[in-house]
């Protein structure tokens, strides 16, 4: 995608035309002709079409990782934002489920892990196709059905989830930045073109550039629009009698202002004394509810989206936490046996 100029092969006839391409999709052929790929997820698998993401554990057991400081609660934390971004960028439906103690390539999970690619490569989706021959499409050959996000250990990383270009480090590459970019493979999209025609860098997030200042921290409107056709499409084959998607397929969408307010689990879902659910959209004034099968004097602190504490206090009978906040997010962290879990939460 990007600015193109089409040039006629003989130099000297005088016509030539410029073409915005506005964004680049996974290609196959079915009956010679040119398809992509639907994001329709399978009914026994995830609910209701969800796209579930996971992270695999052992992120703090790990020295190699630890030493630079990288934690759980930092990768859990910074990818929960730029799932989130993607969800407000085109509708589409992601559900934390929490950790997993492996990856499979082929499970219909999106899973997060880290690994030692050596020199070169950032961080690697994944992205799993499975192929069909359907006549109800003319657009799609097949469906996406997973997309492994293997980060590199090789490199530094620093974990910032603000939504400010050139925000982060000039010793370390950006965790949100590069995520936000490999997720969107994921839904489908290739890359960027390097290099326009006007000599200028490509803007949007497909845009493949690797530095250690990281710029490309917002979902543009066109790659979000790559998706949402995708989508679309997706939906006329599931809601078909006859069509690709129609016998077991589903996919799960809502609008730009329900998206990333469903409550979802945090690290360690499958530790049930320390699980806490909390209502995630909070009007301004209003308590925090927070509901689990949890004791009383956990600690729990809320921190701004730059990580600076606001509040800090311990779990009552009642469990709830008093707040009075502006509009924004906001991320809950408390501590039970020991360890930390985080969540996060809205105030409107």
């Amino acid at each position: 995608s990007g600015l193109w100029r089409i040039e006629p092969f003989f130099p000297a006839m005088p016509c030539e035309v410029e073409v915005e391409i506005d964004y680049s999709l996974f290609a196959t052929t079915v009956l010679d002709e040119f398809r992509t790929f639907g994001l329709a997820q399978a009914d026994s698998i995830t609910s209701g079409g969800t796209r579930n993401w996971y992270i695999v554990d052992g992120i703090d057991t790990d020295t190699s990782l630890t030493k630079y400081g990288i934690s759980h609660e930092k990768v859990e934390n910074v990818a929960k934002a730029a799932f989130c971004d993607w969800e407000r960028a085109t509708g589409i439906n992601f559900e934390y489920k929490g950790i997993v103690p492996s990856h499979s390539s082929e499970d219909d999970k999106y899973t997060i892990y880290f690994q030692n690619l050596g020199i070169g490569t950032l961080m690697f989706s994944d992205v799993r196709r499975q192929f069909y021959i359907c006549d109800s499409s003319q657009y799609l050959g097949g469906r996406i059905i997973d997309g492994d996000f293997a980060v590199n250990s090789y490199y530094p990383w620093f974990f910032n989830h603000e939504d400010t270009i050139g925000l982060g480090s000039s010793s370390a590459y950006d965790f949100y930045s590069v995520l936000l970019h490999e997720i969107g493979h994921s839904l489908g999209l290739e890359h960027s073109m390097d290099l326009d025609s006007n000599g200028y860098y490509d803007t949007k997030i497909m845009y493949y550039r690797d530095t250690l200042l990281q710029d490309r921290r917002t979902i543009d409107d066109k790659s979000a629009n790559g998706v949402k056709w995708l989508i679309e499409k997706t939906k006329l084959e599931v809601s078909n009698a006859n069509g690709c998607f129609s016998n077991g397929f589903t996919i799960s969408t809502s609008s730009a202002l329900a998206a990333c307010n469903s409550t979802t689990p945090t690290h360690n879902v499958s530790h049930t004394p320390c699980r806490i659910l909390v209502n995630n959209v909070v009007q301004k004034g209003e308590n925090l509810q927070l509901e689990g099968n949890v004791s009383k004097n956990h600690e729990v602190t809320i921190f701004s989206v730059t990580g600076q504490p606001i509040l800090r206090t311990f779990l009552s009978d009642d469990i709830r936490v008093p707040i009075d906040l502006s509009g924004g997010m906001y991320f809950l962290q408390w501590k039970c046996n020991g360890r930390v879990f985080t969540d996060k939460f809205i105030v409107q």
